[in-house]
């Protein structure tokens, strides 16, 4: 859903703050996806 609204802004208008957001928006889902494999062993 937030990467949903950030690529509607990303097609407005690329800026650094909307790459800083998506970017670690992005790193933040690696992270979680990773910390739940890790939970589940």
């Amino acid at each position: 859903m937030i990467v949903g609204v950030l690529f509607a802004v990303f097609s407005g208008s690329f800026t650094a703050p909307a790459a800083l957001l998506f970017f670690g928006g992005l790193v933040a889902l690696i992270v979680g996806i990773a910390q739940r494999d890790t939970d589940r062993t």
